[in-house]
C-alpha cells in the first residue's frame, strides 16, 4: 500500500506458510501501479538462524562454565569475560573491560605473563599454560593455571584460566 500510495520502492522479507519459504519482496510503485519482484531467501533465512542458535548455544556454555574465561585484544586489554572470571577476580565486567591484563596480575607473575602474552603475538604462537599469580579485589592472591590460546579473531586473543 505504501508503495502505491508514496509512488516509492519498499523491500521486506516475509515468510510465506503455504511453500514453507521466505521471501524477499521489492514493490514499486509508480503512477501506472505496481509492480512486485519476489526472490526466495529461505536459504539465506535457515542459515541465519542456525548461526544465531549456534552463537547462543556457544554464549550460554561460556556463560556456564566454571572456567573464567576471558578475550584479550592485541594490546593486552579485556574485551570479554565471563562471570567465572569475574568471580575469581572480585570484579565485574565493567570493571575489566577495556582494563589491561596487568591489573590482575600479581606482582610476582607480571613480567612472566606479559613475557609470554608477547611471544604470543610476536611469534605468532599457538599457545602456552603456566602457573601464575593473580590478584582478587579483596588484595588475596592465587596461584592459577593459566592458559593462554592465541586465537585470533578480529584482533583479538581469547583465553582461560
Amino acid at each position: 500500500h505504501r508503495a502505491v500510495a508514496e509512488r516509492t520502492t519498499v523491500t521486506f522479507e516475509a515468510y510465506y506458510p503455504p511453500f514453507d519459504a521466505w521471501y524477499q519482496v521489492h514493490a514499486y510503485g509508480s503512477e501506472d501501479g505496481l509492480s512486485v519482484f519476489f526472490q526466495d531467501v529461505t536459504t539465506r533465512k535457515v542459515a541465519e538462524a542456525r548461526l544465531a542458535a549456534a552463537e547462543a548455544h556457544y554464549r550460554r556454555l561460556v556463560t556456564a562454565t566454571p572456567n573464567a574465561v576471558y578475550v584479550l585484544d592485541l594490546a593486552g586489554a579485556f574485551t570479554e569475560v565471563n562471570p567465572a572470571a569475574q568471580r575469581l577476580l572480585g570484579l565485574t565486567a565493567a570493571d575489566l573491560l577495556g582494563q589491561p591484563f596487568h591489573r590482575v596480575m600479581a606482582p610476582r607473575s607480571l613480567e612472566e605473563c606479559d613475557a609470554i602474552f608477547r611471544r604470543l603475538i610476536a611469534e605468532d604462537a599457538e599457545g602456552a599454560t603456566l602457573e601464575a599469580w593473580v590478584r582478587h579485589v579483596d588484595g588475596d592472591e592465587r596461584l592459577l593455571d593459566i592458559t593462554l590460546a592465541a586465537v585470533r579473531e578480529d584482533g583479538r586473543l581469547s583465553g582461560y584460566m
